[in-house]
């Protein structure tokens, strides 16, 4: 089984993938070289999604959701993109990367500071884009609850 570095809190850890390796991708930077990004596609065709944060928060959001073993039945395509990862000379490269069709939605993330509890900000916002593929239909959504269910009775 891959191993997936990932930094928790301040710590490294060895977490294993469950998620098929062969539907994720890296969106490597063509003038740096580091990764700057995902992109989770399932097997089948379905909507198209962005989901833009900064790699503090990004990161741990992206090793949660490649803990789902369901990854592979996914419809469409969800491009994680690491916003302070990405330099003005990116433009042209990414384009590699760009998705094929509209996007559906655009999430993004919030800007996280150091003294914010962060395993706080990680769920809240891994929850968040569970429940945006589960609004466009990308997962069946078991467990996932939505606004609706939550008291939000504006959602």
């Amino acid at each position: 089984m891959q191993k997936h570095q990932i930094a928790k809190e301040k710590n490294m850890i060895q977490r294993p993938i469950k998620a098929a390796p062969r539907f994720v991708q890296d969106i490597i930077s063509p003038t740096t070289g580091q990764i700057c990004g995902y992109k989770l596609g399932g097997a089948k065709v379905g909507p198209s999604v962005l989901v833009a944060a900064h790699s503090p928060l990004g990161t741990p959001v992206y090793d949660q959701l490649m803990q789902l073993n369901t990854l592979p039945w996914m419809w469409g395509t969800l491009y994680l993109i690491l916003l302070d990862r990405l330099d003005e000379n990116n433009g042209v490269g990414m384009m590699n990367y760009a998705p094929q069709q509209p996007l559906d939605e655009i999430l993004f993330l919030p800007h996280i500071h150091a003294y914010e509890p962060m395993q706080s900000a990680v769920q809240d916002s891994y929850w968040n884009v569970l429940r945006l593929c589960t609004k466009l239909g990308m997962i069946a959504g078991r467990g996932v609850k939505m606004p609706t269910e939550m008291g939000d009775k504006n959602a």
